[in-house]
């Protein structure tokens, strides 16, 4: 039979959080489940721990570089079968019964594409109770509240969750797509959850809490400030490219390769699959063909994946 729920857990240099995190699951987990583990290329004893935890029911992939999140989400999403895929944080630790909760949740409605969590640090103070947008600013509920059973205890929709803890149905895989892998760390989940609801999805919090060390990967503080930066202007881009105003300003261009663009204030903007051009209600007869020369000569802006 086939599993019904695919944990992905991506590592990177992060043995001891991720061991707890294996044995948190096992203790913790009633609904059938596969583990698979990503690891991308940790120096620390992550390999040797993994080699010795190898079961039937996991799958292992080591990736001779570090690939960054997106790439590996996608790389475990096409390595499993599960009819739900559930991605989470290496520095987490579950909470009984959590995936049948989460399960339930999604099931509650054929339009919950993406459910999330509450999660907790080790102090017990909340920090992520789902992300609002109230007059436009987004606040992320309870961040820095003392936790407790009855705090946040009811499903509510957002405007998007953290990936720390993160549920999507493998059957929307074809309709909303993969994880942008422009993204290297940050900002990969709300570009999905943002695609989603763009679709007419919904994007829900589950009252489940998850205690999250938000330690993470060992990367300095300068280089995460710089990658965190990054993910949002490309974030930022592709909103303002895909408004209605932007794109009827904008025109579609090719040259003689097969490669179509969005072309608008003076770069040109990939378009991966024609599908999107229906998506974003562009009209396909009016993509103009150029030479090729003229079309390379273009500044390249982001890709356009939606």
């Amino acid at each position: 039979m086939e599993t019904s729920v695919d944990i992905i857990l991506l590592n990177y240099n992060t043995q001891p959080m991720l061991k707890n995190c294996i044995k948190s699951i096992e203790k913790h987990t009633k609904f059938s489940y596969r583990l698979i583990i990503i690891d991308n290329n940790s120096q620390d004893e992550s390999k040797k721990y993994l080699n010795r935890l190898r079961k039937k029911d996991m799958t292992l992939v080591y990736n001779k570089k570090n690939l960054g999140v997106s790439k590996a989400w996608n790389q475990g999403i096409k390595k499993g079968k599960g009819k739900y895929i559930l991605f989470l944080n290496p520095d987490t630790l579950v909470s009984p019964n959590w995936l049948t909760k989460i399960v339930h949740c999604v099931e509650s409605d054929k339009k919950i594409a993406v459910v999330g969590t509450k999660q907790i640090n080790e102090k017990g103070r909340i920090v992520h109770g789902g992300i609002l947008e109230k007059n436009g600013r987004r606040i992320n509920r309870g961040f820095g509240q003392k936790n407790s059973p009855n705090k946040f205890n009811k499903i509510c929709d957002c405007v998007t969750v953290w990936g720390a803890c993160l549920l999507i149905k493998r059957e929307n895989i074809p309709i909303i797509g993969y994880f942008d892998e422009q993204y290297f760390m940050y900002a990969e989940e709300t570009d999905y959850t943002f695609r989603a609801r763009l679709l007419g999805f919904r994007v829900v919090y589950c009252p489940v809490t998850i205690t999250h060390f938000v330690e993470g990967s060992p990367i300095n503080d300068d280089e995460r400030r710089k990658i965190h930066q990054r993910s949002s202007n490309i974030l930022l881009e592709k909103k303002r490219l895909i408004s209605p105003k932007v794109l009827k300003s904008s025109k579609l261009i090719k040259g003689e390769k097969p490669e179509i663009y969005l072309v608008h204030g003076g770069e040109k903007h990939l378009i991966p699959n024609k599908s999107i051009i229906d998506r974003l209600n562009l009209n396909n007869k009016n993509i103009k063909t150029l030479p090729q020369k003229q079309v390379d000569r273009i500044p390249t802006g982001i890709i356009i994946y939606i």
